[in-house]
């Protein structure tokens, strides 16, 4: 205080800056007479840090567990089947070649050769066994 009983311009100032801090609450502690409960005064006055470091640790082990569920959710979608896979691919049918009327006629003419040539060598042998037989 000055000689007229006024606190300097500066004190006030800061006398100003520290309520609008504080805001609602306000530790006394001037003329204590017990000790134990300074030290709970004292205790209650850190009650709101410690509730912010509580909230600021729940907060961090939530955002690690939502980082890690995404880390593993991503990791589950590249590596995840899916829900169809293609087994065979598919085989276009097969185009039919020039010769094959040809072959067909040739077969035909060999088989139907080789028949009536048993046709004709088995009626000669039934008929040279009836004959013997009479």
């Amino acid at each position: 205080m000055n000689e007229n009983g006024e606190a300097p311009r500066r004190l006030r100032r800061a006398e100003a800056v520290l309520a609008r801090r504080t805001g609602r609450l306000m530790v006394v502690l001037e003329r204590c007479a017990d000790e134990h409960n300074r030290h709970a005064v004292l205790r209650t006055a850190e009650a709101p840090k410690y509730q912010l470091q509580r909230d600021l640790s729940v907060y961090a082990t939530a955002y690690a567990e939502a980082m890690k569920n995404l880390e593993i959710a991503e990791f589950s979608f590249k590596t995840a089947t899916p829900f169809w896979q293609t087994i065979d691919l598919p085989i276009p049918p097969l185009k039919p070649k020039g010769a094959s009327k040809k072959r067909a006629l040739l077969m035909g003419g060999l088989l139907g050769g080789l028949l009536g040539v048993g046709f004709v060598v088995g009626r000669k042998v039934i008929r040279t066994a009836m004959k013997n037989e009479r």
